[in-house]
């Protein structure tokens, strides 16, 4: 049993969060983000995390409402959504996801929730296939023009 940067295995490790920018708990986003980093989410995010060569920790006060495509994908908290990992997906005791799982390596700890089918690739396989682009809405009106997602 390892014992976590904070004391618990409630809390991410310190391997986990190294040098990692957070968003904090009170922070609450809705969108698309794109990291170029490890990034570690302790607050609510609807829309969809894209970091595809990174590590996503979504911590344990975290709300995700959507679908995470990184690297390796690491869960103490909440995410309704679908997980897709190149590497590997942990999904941690005290994590609950209602979503697909796609990945080559899977850990789903004892009292993890996890409501969802998984799929297990091949390892050395590429990236996990991405989602076509939803195509833009536009609404037309008498005096606008809006075009948004």
């Amino acid at each position: 049993m390892s014992i976590g940067k904070f004391g618990s295995r409630d809390e991410p490790r310190s391997r986990d969060t190294a040098a990692a920018p957070s968003v904090g708990k009170l922070t609450e986003i809705k969108g698309r983000v794109t990291a170029e980093e490890d990034v570690l989410f302790y607050g609510a995010l609807e829309g969809f995390v894209e970091a595809p060569a990174h590590k996503v920790v979504v911590g344990p006060t975290a709300h995700v409402t959507g679908d995470v495509w990184a690297r390796e994908v690491v869960v103490y908290g909440t995410v309704d959504g679908n997980l897709e990992a190149a590497e590997r997906i942990q999904i941690l005791r005290q994590a609950k996801v209602t979503g697909d799982a796609r990945t080559c390596r899977i850990l789903i700890e004892d009292g993890a929730y996890f409501q969802g089918s998984i799929d297990i690739v091949a390892e050395g396989n590429p990236a996990p296939k991405r989602r076509p682009e939803k195509p833009p809405v536009i609404l037309e009106g008498p005096s606008f023009l809006a075009v948004g997602e």
